[in-house]
């Protein structure tokens, strides 16, 4: 099992990005990691529909709970004012 965790820019600008695992030491979580990394900004598309629906309720909240699901991976979004 592992975590991802990404800060971007409202430009989708990678700042900052890091994976916890508890198993880093083999190929199955190089490549697992690119994977996540490619389900992530994958679901910035998502994230995007949840911010520019006018009459949403859930737009006007910071955390927009999960946004998408990628092959049983849950992808949550939490967004910062300005």
């Amino acid at each position: 099992m592992s975590l991802s965790f990404v800060i971007t820019t409202k430009d989708d600008d990678p700042v900052f990005s890091a994976t916890y695992s508890q198993n880093d030491r083999d190929d199955d979580y190089r490549e697992q990691n690119s994977l996540d990394q490619f389900i992530i900004y994958a679901a910035l598309d998502a994230v995007d529909r949840v911010v520019q629906v006018g009459g949403d309720k859930t737009s006007q909240h910071l955390f927009l709970k999960k946004v998408d699901e990628f092959q049983g991976k849950r992808i949550y979004a939490y967004m910062t004012p300005g």
